[in-house]
């Protein structure tokens, strides 16, 4: 059951999902802007309707030059080459196939966390991601025969 409390999270996480998959789906159908638009136009939109908020968040009275760096390297490689590698996806493999990605985020933490943290992995979480990847091989159509059959494919040499 979900606390109260939380609710509120909970709803917003929720919006935040359906946000997501209807951009993408636009950005597959405004096919005729190209990539670097679409990633350009979505980080400066994403600043301007945050920019009301800075002056509500904590900030450090001294910026030391490791954390300057550290945030310009994930704004502009974490974000900004995502964004246009990710709509360039958009733009060749379709939204649908496109967002499985987002699918596979919570994968690769429960990997992570296992591998480096020592986390435990229960029936449940190897459930989860069997559906996961399940749901995933689904909607971009992979189907693991063909990987088997390229494989094994006997060489013509």
């Amino acid at each position: 059951a979900v606390q109260p409390e939380a609710l509120f999270a909970v709803v917003l996480t929720a919006s935040a999902a359906v946000c997501y998959g209807i951009a993408s789906s636009y950005a597959e159908y405004a096919e005729k802007v190209e990539t670097y638009a679409n990633a350009h136009g979505s980080l400066w939109a994403a600043t301007l309707l945050l920019l009301p908020f800075v002056p509500f968040a904590p900030m450090p009275t001294v910026w030391p030059p490791g954390a300057v760096a550290a945030a310009l390297i994930l704004g502009v490689l974490c974000t900004g080459v995502a964004y246009l590698l990710y709509f360039h996806l958009i733009a060749t493999a379709g939204a649908p196939s496109a967002l499985t990605v987002g699918y596979l985020i919570p994968l690769w933490g429960v990997l992570w966390g296992w591998l480096f943290l020592d986390e435990a992995v229960g029936l449940h979480t190897l459930l989860g991601a069997g559906l996961v990847l399940s749901g995933t091989m689904l909607v971009t159509n992979f189907r693991p025969s063909r990987v088997l059959r390229a494989l094994v494919k006997p060489s013509t040499d």
